[in-house]
């Protein structure tokens, strides 16, 4: 693992947020031009963009309801060269971006959306809440540029509810890999929104049979551990699938309740990364695995890097960039920067 940037310096204008890793399908971006962006930034309203070695360049957008205004918990997805597209959920609309500041359009999201990944051709997926604003039986919505719906698919659990989340990656080849965030099972879906197999990995760490209630996630933290969480998924370019599960860290002990400091997420998490070679669907296997002791996840955009949060000694929080490298029985070791 090489650490090949630090986003954030003393004297910058913002300062990322410590829970900027945590209910968003991206939150920090690297485009084709080398800039990283990043959405989690401390009040909302606006994104960072950042050189290749973590400089602060400068602040796109601002808080509100217009064009080029965002509110908070903001998604990124990548679309090409210097421009992305950043979903607002709660001003539910998807907006075309580049890092230098430019606004290039904007559609309108569903009601329930609540997460906007890149399938490329201008199409989008969002990630539907069940229950609630959403006006379908289904968990994923493909829309066009426009926000047309071009297919709906993908059922929901009723035992769940409100409670069912999900997370997703798009393949190499415009697919679709989507995972119940309270189960560590991977569904494999054609471009056409057709299932094609379904991968289940029985973890010693993740328990199969994981029970999720209201009552058990509102004493989570201050009386009880976290629940096992599959958070992200994504899709390296050999097409190998990462998957970033938190768990319990073991010296866990009850305290605050909610996200306070990346101090705090390391003494609460885990982060399990697995990568699973899913090429060969009869024979997918786990190749490559690392628990980490503090919440990691993966940043969108031109390559598969890592990020994790870590807080200065005067308290600021710094997003450090990861270049993993993977190591395969009985192979040549290897660095992805993919």
């Amino acid at each position: 693992m090489t650490i090949v940037a630090t986003l954030g310096r003393a004297g910058d204008s913002v300062s990322i947020d410590a829970t900027a890793p945590f209910g968003a399908s991206c939150s920090v971006l690297h485009l084709d031009n080398g800039h990283f962006v990043v959405s989690g930034l401390v009040g909302g309203g606006e994104l960072g963009v950042y050189d290749a070695q973590g400089k602060w360049l400068r602040a796109v957008g601002r808080p509100g309801q217009g064009p080029g205004e965002f509110r908070r918990q903001l998604d990124l997805a990548t679309v090409a060269g210097d421009t992305f597209e950043v979903f607002d959920r709660f001003n539910l609309r998807a907006t075309k971006a580049t890092s230098a500041g430019e606004f290039l359009g904007s559609f309108r999201t569903p009601e329930a959306a609540n997460g906007l990944i890149a399938m490329g051709r201008d199409r989008w997926l969002v990630l539907e809440t069940p229950g609630s604003a959403a006006v379908r039986d289904s968990l994923f919505v493909l829309v066009d540029d426009s926000g047309a719906v071009v297919r709906a698919f993908g059922a929901s659990s009723p035992a769940l509810a409100d409670l069912d989340a999900w997370t997703a990656a798009r393949g190499r080849d415009g697919d679709l890999f989507t995972a119940s965030v309270w189960h560590y099972e991977i569904y494999h879906w054609t471009n056409r929104g057709k299932l094609e197999e379904t991968f289940l990995r029985h973890a010693p760490w993740f328990p199969d049979a994981q029970v999720v209630t209201p009552r058990r996630l509102d004493r989570m933290f201050g009386e009880l551990p976290p629940v096992d969480y599959l958070e992200h998924i994504a899709v390296d370019d050999r097409g190998r699938l990462w998957t970033f599960s938190l768990i319990p860290d073991p010296d866990w002990t009850p305290g605050p309740t909610h996200f306070t400091s990346p101090a705090w997420t390391r003494h609460t998490f885990d982060t399990m990364v697995e990568v699973v070679d899913v090429r060969d669907p009869v024979r997918a296997r786990v190749v490559a695995s690392r628990r980490f002791d503090s919440v990691v996840a993966p940043i969108c955009g031109r390559d598969l890097l890592l990020y994790r949060l870590i807080e200065t000694a005067v308290g600021d929080t710094r997003a450090e960039i990861l270049a993993p490298r993977v190591t395969v029985a009985g192979h040549t070791p290897e660095t992805d920067r993919n």
